[in-house]
């Protein structure tokens, strides 16, 4: 939410590098791509689609570990582009606009079978980069939040 007038579906891929250590002290790094389509949303005055396209970056200092669940407090950063698009309006226009945001998220990992995972995680972003749309002269449609947050979840293999 926040990155669009309503929320949007998404495809994550990300790849982790982690130490791990009997302690607190567990740094890990995970890079990502994301791809999110908001499909097409009625706004006043017509309708619009936004998708963005996004590299990220997690830093996760810490990691506490108990049975099979492992969390993690993280500082995220996104950056790429966002397309919008409006639908059902004449002349009907696309403008491709940069999207940064940076923030904090935990993660809750379970492992249930290794090297077999199931992770949730989510967090708040403050939107670095905000742009404001709208229909001429002067319909706004959408203007991107400051704070903007998300929730997710994904199956994964740990290979190392």
């Amino acid at each position: 939410w926040g990155g669009s007038p309503d929320i949007m579906a998404g495809l994550p891929a990300f790849v982790d590098l982690a130490h791990s250590s009997g302690s607190a002290w567990s740094p890990s790094l995970r890079a990502g791509f994301l791809y999110a389509n908001s499909g097409d949303q009625a706004v006043a005055g017509g309708g619009v689609r936004l998708v963005q396209t996004l590299a990220t970056l997690d830093l996760c200092p810490l990691r506490w570990s108990a049975w099979n669940l492992r969390v993690a407090p993280c500082v995220h950063g996104e950056g790429g582009a966002v397309d919008v698009s409006g639908v059902g309006v004449s002349p009907a226009r696309s403008e491709t606009r940069p999207w940064l945001a940076a923030g904090v998220l935990g993660r809750v990992r379970y492992v249930a079978i290794s090297p077999f995972f199931i992770e949730i995680y989510g967090g708040v972003d403050l939107t670095l980069q905000r742009d404001r749309f709208f229909f001429e002269p002067d319909n706004t449609v959408f203007r991107a939040r400051l704070v903007s947050g998300y929730a997710t979840g994904a199956l994964g293999l740990t290979i190392l």
